[in-house]
């Protein structure tokens, strides 16, 4: 049971109690009063210790179950990208002389049952325990000794651990495992796990953060060659925290397996009733995994890679990229602060669907150097005009050039990524696109996602000519990022007999 849980409970029961206490009145005297205040301390420590025999019996059955219930499972192939199409090696780009009107040409959209799904609405973080200070259930275990300094993509503090959770693991099979869950349940391991949290809130890291930090800290207390033991921890505090995590074991070897709500790429993974797990460490060739079945008690949250806040990292590797364009006859400079941190976070995320990518959050920096250069240039101007430079800066200020030759493989940008790198493609472009509309704006969007190519499509409050889609809600203009100089409008030529795929974003 998870702290938040068991204080809760543990509230309840207090009140319940309480309510059944006669009200104090002012005939009693002092020494009735220090009974009834004994009785009442001798009541809360008895519920206290019957909550904590509780959790140890609980942990106990579930390592008696870690010990017995292990099945042998076949690895599944990695997803591949859904994009198998080649995307074009060049962006085409329109003739300087444009026609004075854009004939309206409605381009063809899939059905709604093949539409991608909408980007989960997220009013707060992940449902995780809330953060409390130790109370007197911690006081009683151990004392801590050791504490340890976390160097997190910039962000540098201190950690504190007991040494009971440095437990070290001869072999891998189902009774060591079940010892080895046993061992850390028994150490005070609330006031690391309380740290971890509020770590996880105060940088506003969304579900994959919190996991690379609780490996990052994980492989400082463990020495290097201890993989095994490192797993197993990171697993521990993970179902400790409520989320749905798996270990697998082959040949004296742990496998860490994590469920995502959406859809991860280029990782392999195991079905375990109807649900994915994705295999975190890279192997060559396919395994068998000895895989637990069984999940641990109130573990039961999937990993979400969508990123709901600006997560707070590292500023003091800042950097600069100046971006220069022309519109209506002036040349424009936008200098545009990006975190260097941040871009080495992002490239640990493991690849997944669009929509994340066009939902996702941007940093502090990115939206202030967003708001300080590029909304000066659209404010006063019609939301068309508006659009129309928007959309020119970004078909014209970054350079072009596929993933597969820039990385080698499919990897999709976040929307302050493409300050970074020096080529985009089409997605990425699409995504900051789509990004710079909403904010500045405020005007819907939709991504098109045709076979071999991305795009947008902007829902306008005043009309507006040329090609378009027409979805439920109404007309939504083409507009695309990578048809060079192409105006709102245009959908390039090799698309407008395709049927796109809608991206709808919330």
């Amino acid at each position: 049971m998870n702290r938040s849980a068991t204080t809760i409970k543990r509230s309840i029961l207090i009140l319940g109690v309480l309510a059944t206490i006669p009200t104090i009145g002012f005939s009693q005297t002092e020494e009735e009063l220090r009974k009834m205040e004994e009785e009442q301390r001798k009541w809360m420590e008895d519920r206290e210790k019957d909550f904590r025999d509780f959790v140890e019996q609980r942990d106990k059955e579930y390592a008696d179950l870690l010990k017995k219930q292990w099945e042998e499972m076949q690895q599944m192939t990695a997803l591949k990208s859904p994009d198998k199409k080649p995307k074009p090696v060049q962006p085409p780009v329109v003739a300087e002389e444009k026609p004075e009107k854009l004939p309206a040409v409605k381009v063809p959209v899939l059905k709604p049952d093949a539409l991608t799904t909408n980007i989960p609405q997220h009013e707060a973080m992940p449902n995780v325990p809330e953060l409390e200070e130790p109370d007197d259930v911690h006081e009683e275990k151990p004392e801590l000794d050791l504490t340890t300094t976390v160097d997190f993509y910039g962000m540098s503090f201190e950690v504190p651990y007991n040494n009971a959770l440095v437990v070290d693991i001869d072999k891998v099979d189902n009774k060591t495992i079940g010892e080895h869950w046993l061992k850390l349940s028994a150490a005070n391991y609330h006031p690391f796990l309380e740290t971890m949290l509020r770590k996880k809130k105060d940088m506003q890291l969304n579900d994959w953060g919190y996991y690379m930090l609780l490996n990052s800290e994980a492989q400082r207390i463990y020495a290097k060659d201890q993989s095994n033991e490192v797993k197993l921890f990171v697993w521990f505090m993970l179902n400790k925290t409520g989320y749905r995590a798996k270990v697998g074991y082959a040949e004296n070897t742990v496998y860490l397996l994590l469920p995502f709500k959406g859809r991860v790429y280029s990782k392999p993974y195991y079905k375990i009733d109807g649900i994915n797990y994705f295999q975190m460490e890279k192997v060559e060739g396919k395994l068998k995994l000895k895989v637990h079945k069984g999940d641990y008690p109130k573990a039961d949250m999937l990993f979400d890679l969508n990123v709901y806040k600006p997560m707070i990292l590292g500023d003091e590797s800042n950097e600069v990229r100046n971006l220069e364009f022309n519109y209506g006859g002036e040349k424009h400079l936008i200098p545009m602060v990006y975190n260097t941190k941040l871009m080495e976070y992002y490239d640990a995320v493991p690849h997944t669907d669009l929509e994340v990518y066009f939902g996702a959050a941007v940093s502090h920096e990115v939206r202030e150097g967003i708001a300080e250069h590029l909304a000066p240039l659209v404010e006063g101007k019609s939301e068309l005009e508006a659009v129309n430079l928007l959309l020119n800066f970004v078909q014209t200020s970054f350079e072009y050039q596929t993933d597969g030759e820039q990385f080698g493989k499919e990897k999709y940008f976040y929307p302050e990524e493409l300050f970074y790198y020096k080529y985009c493609d089409c997605e990425d472009r699409s995504v900051l696109f789509a990004y710079l509309v909403r904010e500045l704006l405020g005007l819907k969007v939709v991504g098109l996602d045709y076979p071999g190519h991305i795009a947008t499509a902007v829902q306008f409050n005043e009309e507006v000519e040329g090609d378009y889609i027409e979805l439920e809600e109404g007309k939504y203009i083409i507009s695309d990022p990578t048809y060079i100089n192409a105006p709102v409008g245009m959908c390039m030529p090799n698309y407008k007999g395709e049927a796109a795929k809608i991206i709808t974003l919330n």
